[in-house]
């Protein structure tokens, strides 16, 4: 049985969640299929580069996360390393919902208005102080690239 807790390196979670924003802005500009077609994808995405994004912060800082998808519990975590990730419970808590409901549930049709609110959490995490200091400091060390502010990403 492998390792409970995330081994990951931090720059390797920052990179795949950045990945995770860019495909989200690949789902939201194409324009083949339907919109709604998308909303569980843009969920998924959005919730995977959130958690990849503290648990990376997690890592980075010594702390330990079980590997887990519950952005709640994740949050937690990174709230007992920093007090100031108190700031993004609440979007954490938001994506929390759309974590199984985007992969598993079939019976919960995801409308726009619900799209909006999980970009809105996705903006806050993605723009949180401690999460950008260590986008700013990845890119200085290891030819991190930062995407370009996206137009659901501008404040």
């Amino acid at each position: 049985m492998g390792n409970e807790y995330v081994d990951d390196d931090p720059f390797a979670l920052f990179k795949r969640a950045e990945e995770d924003v860019a495909g989200i802005n690949a789902l939201l500009i194409q324009k083949e299929v339907p919109e709604e077609y998308n909303y569980v994808s843009i969920c998924f995405h959005a919730t995977q580069a959130v958690e990849k994004f503290v648990k990376g912060f997690i890592v980075e800082n010594n702390g330990l996360v079980k590997k887990t998808h519950n952005l709640d519990y994740i949050q937690s975590i990174a709230e007992n390393i920093d007090k100031n990730f108190s700031s993004v419970r609440n979007e954490c808590l938001t994506l929390n919902e759309y974590t199984q409901a985007a992969r598993y549930n079939d019976n919960h049709k995801i409308e726009k208005d619900e799209i909006n609110n999980v970009l809105k959490s996705l903006n806050v995490v993605y723009h949180f102080d401690p999460i950008v200091k260590m986008r700013e400091e990845y890119k200085k060390k290891n030819n991190y690239r930062i995407l370009p502010e996206f137009d659901f990403l501008k404040k």
